[in-house]
């Protein structure tokens, strides 16, 4: 026997066919019946929250930016999975990490990302900074992110090896939607751009350091200028 396996991944709610299937077999064809797929549209919940939060409103093509993504549950779950339709155009890699000790790896866009625990007020929290490096000018808009996740829906009784009574979770999957995120890409203004600008952009730090700082009359010292960029 083949098998062949398609991963789909629906992006609007409505119902669809997927349409009848043939298949040629030794001079005989082969056919399938047409499947109905019914896609459901991500619902609001009180107990479970995805928030997308960009650090600015607006960046120069090439400067960097974070873009912070937090889960929140008041109820507890388990295999927690993250979509975000467009960013996987965008050049971005994991920010700096939090203080906290608790790190968990989830899903995006089925890629692994580490993420830190960070509990808010009646909240547990789950957040990761990405850290984005848009290379074309215009404007960036994150919707139709989703969380999937399994969430305690009920409990059933079942008896334990010694015949007692016990309640056990029962698990439901669930999909809630996030809030739609966007930052503003500049490109460079061409008034006054000086002949030898390369289209770098960010903060730019200067430093001064001299070694040994104590001499005598006659010793080496070196002098050390940093121009450091920070995008």
């Amino acid at each position: 026997a083949y098998v062949f396996a398609y991963d789909l991944k629906p992006e609007k709610s409505g119902e669809f066919t997927i349409p009848a299937i043939s298949v040629l077999v030794e001079g005989v064809r082969l056919q399938t019946e047409p499947l109905v797929l019914k896609v459901m549209k991500p619902e609001l919940s009180d107990k479970f929250k995805l928030n997308l939060e960009f650090d600015r409103n607006r960046v120069y093509r090439s400067e960097e930016c974070y873009l912070k993504i937090s889960f929140l549950y008041s109820e507890s779950l388990r295999t927690l999975d993250i979509s975000i339709p467009g960013i996987e155009s965008l050049d971005f890699t994991s920010g700096p990490a939090t203080s906290s000790s608790e790190r968990y790896e989830i899903r995006i866009n089925g890629n692994p990302v580490v993420f830190s625990k960070d509990d808010v007020s009646g909240f547990g929290g789950l957040s990761t900074l990405l850290l984005l490096k848009p290379d074309r000018a215009g404007t960036i808009n994150l919707e139709g992110s989703t969380a999937a996740f399994e969430s305690v829906t009920g409990y059933q009784q079942v008896r334990d090896f010694f015949g007692r009574v016990q309640n056990q979770e029962v698990y439901g999957r669930s999909v809630v939607p996030g809030n739609p995120a966007a930052i503003r890409v500049m490109d460079f203004p061409e008034k006054g751009q000086p002949e030898d600008f390369f289209g770098l952009s960010g903060d730019i730090k200067l430093e001064i350091d001299i070694e040994p700082s104590e001499v005598h009359i006659g010793d080496p010292i070196t002098l050390t200028l940093k121009i450091m960029g920070m995008n």
